[in-house]
């Protein structure tokens, strides 16, 4: 009776050792799993980050695209302007040679 008082102690603590270990597995598990999740929430800010620099980014290129443009066509018409003249003059000078 000893011997089966003994055994069953050994069975009762061999499996109390078992869910011992397996419950320190579970918790290492969920421990990295934790981390796991905080480090996909900092990537995922990150990203967040990342994209509203990029629509920035987007926007002042567009702006200056616009300005690019503008200042692009402000250019064309001052050399239309400058054609003017220089046709203006060009006659200026061929009536005043004539009136010599």
């Amino acid at each position: 009776q000893d011997d089966a008082i003994a055994r069953w102690t050994e069975q009762v603590l061999s499996s109390n050792k078992r869910s011992l270990e397996t419950e320190q597995q579970n918790n290492r598990m969920m421990n990295e799993v934790t981390e796991l999740r905080q480090k996909l929430a900092s990537t995922t800010a990150k990203l967040e980050a990342s994209e509203t620099q990029l629509r920035e980014v987007k926007g002042n290129l567009k702006l200056s695209d616009l300005r690019l443009q503008d200042t692009t066509a402000r250019a064309e018409e001052l050399n239309i302007k400058v054609v003017k003249v220089a046709r203006d003059l060009k006659s200026s000078e061929a009536s005043l040679g004539e009136s010599k």
